[in-house]
């Protein structure tokens, strides 16, 4: 907001100084005013780009609009509040960014081999009754880790789907990702899983992605 100040005080420092200083002043008159042009561009540009490092993620939390729909966290349509969209890395350009926007630079998620990243969504559709871990994703991790993509069809809470070794950019507002051990298990061993669940299907769900991730 300071810079959006200054801005607007070097802009009319410029019209003062192209309607009230001295003609004869030539050279002063226009000195002046080119300085007070410039530093308004200088600010105006600060104010609107924003430098994303690669191993980082942009995050935009919007201060002004129309206030979220109740239960939601994550803005769909341009609401007031956190974006679903994030800053992939680079320069990023846009008039005002960082006065309209709260911008947070933080980190990817990066999972070495011999781990896996356990996925909580902080918004999406509700849990069916009964229900403890959202549907599975599948092999599209993509479209799990996708702010738009999971607003639309993915469910809030315990993902059962797992992160396998990589790195990943995620929308921090929406995923949590913790990181756990991996189960190593030796030749000639067998791993048994437990479920929890009593839906069957759920719990053969359960099991590939588990085995999706330890031994992707």
């Amino acid at each position: 907001m300071f810079n959006l100040i200054l801005t607007v005080l070097f802009l009319v420092g410029a019209l003062v100084v192209f309607v009230k200083m001295p003609k004869d002043l030539n050279f002063w008159r226009h000195l002046s005013l080119g300085a007070c042009l410039f530093l308004a561009l200088l600010n105006f540009t600060f104010m609107s780009m924003v430098y994303v490092d690669g191993d980082k993620t942009g995050h935009l939390n919007k201060r002004f609009g129309a206030p979220l729909p109740p239960g939601t966290i994550i803005a769909r349509n341009g609401e007031r509040g956190p974006q679903a969209l994030v800053l992939g890395p680079g320069l990023k350009f846009s008039p005002f960014i960082k006065i309209l926007n709260k911008v947070e630079i933080l980190p990817v998620i990066e999972i070495k081999p011999g781990s896996y990243g356990k996925v909580e969504a902080k918004d999406g559709l509700s849990l069916r009754e009964g229900q403890i871990f959202a549907d599975s994703w599948g092999d599209d991790i993509a479209g799990m880790l996708d702010p738009v993509t999971f607003l639309e069809t993915g469910q809030a809470g315990p993902q059962i789907s797992v992160l396998p070794p990589k790195t990943y950019r995620i929308n921090h507002y929406l995923h949590e990702v913790v990181i756990a051990e991996a189960t190593h298990i030796q030749a000639g061993e067998v791993g048994v899983v437990v479920s929890s669940v009593e839906d069957a299907s759920f719990a053969a769900e359960a099991s590939n992605d588990v085995d999706a991730a330890y031994y992707a």
